[in-house]
């Protein structure tokens, strides 16, 4: 259950009924700054849940599990409890990302790359010649730690001709 997947949001709880009662779960989400909460999931019955988090916009959310063990009981006996989860983000949108030639000298480019996110911190960028293998490259200031991020690469000495440069952060 512990898998990576791109666009997915998991959910895992525990939850204990005293008589041993069958329970079943709902699961609403909201934006942080959202009053109402959505209906996601009715009547869960395992304690994981995974959403698929391409399909929200770019936000803070928040969980709400609403634990019920009617189905074992008559209403009037029926209880239920909630929990909301810990607040996460969902940034789908990819950081923006200007690159331009800074000079050519010695078999040589020199290239000035600016990569911006408006929701998360920038964190890993590697860059690739002719499609080669992508290789790590680091912000001016050493570190990926904030949401704006410059860079200044030199490439190694390169034949004449055309070549690409590839760039990629997350």
């Amino acid at each position: 259950r512990r898998t990576l997947q791109k666009g997915s949001q998991s959910c895992q709880w525990s939850a204990l009924d005293r008589n041993e009662d069958a329970l079943q779960y709902n699961l609403y989400y909201r934006t942080e700054a959202d009053r109402n909460w959505i209906l996601l999931k009715k009547n869960v019955e395992d304690n994981f849940y995974t959403i698929n988090s391409d399909t929200l916009p770019d936000g803070v959310y928040v969980v709400r599990l609403v634990a019920s063990d009617a189905s074992s009981n008559t209403p009037e006996n029926a209880l239920t409890a909630e929990m909301e989860s810990r607040p996460f983000l969902v940034d789908n949108t990819p950081p923006t990302v200007t690159m331009k030639l800074d000079g050519l000298g010695g078999g040589r480019a020199r290239v000035a790359i600016e990569a911006a996110d408006l929701t998360s911190t920038l964190n890993q960028a590697e860059i690739s010649v002719d499609a080669g293998d992508f290789r790590s490259i680091f912000p001016r200031d050493g570190i990926s730690d904030s949401k704006n991020e410059a860079f200044a690469w030199q490439s190694e000495t390169l034949p004449s001709g055309e070549h690409v440069i590839a760039f990629r952060i997350y």
